[in-house]
């Protein structure tokens, strides 16, 4: 019975049974003022900066480790360039990201500092 139910939501477009309860158990979206509190910009703020140093170091030979591993790491680096530009790239990308996101949190608190004077 399942099987015809799922092909069934399948043909109109219908999730499946057990996504659809996935998605009626997603909580409701918090209130406006819960939503922009103080604290969860803080930490928003915090996630976007620990975000950007994560990208930032990525691509980055670790310091530290004796000759040999060194030797190792860069040789798999040097074997690798196809694979490390593109994620060099994907961090660059993330980054700026992260560093766009974090100015227009900071100019929107700056707005609504402005607006409430």
């Amino acid at each position: 019975m399942t099987q015809i139910e799922d092909s069934v939501r399948r043909a109109l477009g219908h999730p499946s049974a057990r996504r659809a309860a996935q998605l009626e158990a997603v909580p409701p979206r918090p209130a406006a003022d819960a939503l922009f509190s103080a604290e969860l910009l803080s930490h928003l703020k915090a996630s976007l900066h620990s975000l950007s140093a994560a990208a930032s170091a990525l691509g980055e030979r670790p310091h530290g480790y004796p000759l040999w591993a060194d030797l190792v790491i860069r040789a798999v680096a040097a074997l690798l360039p196809w694979y490390t530009r593109s994620l060099k790239a994907y961090a660059h990308a993330v980054g700026g990201t992260a560093a766009a996101t974090a100015a227009l949190i900071e100019d929107a608190e700056r707005r609504a500092r402005e607006s409430a004077r």
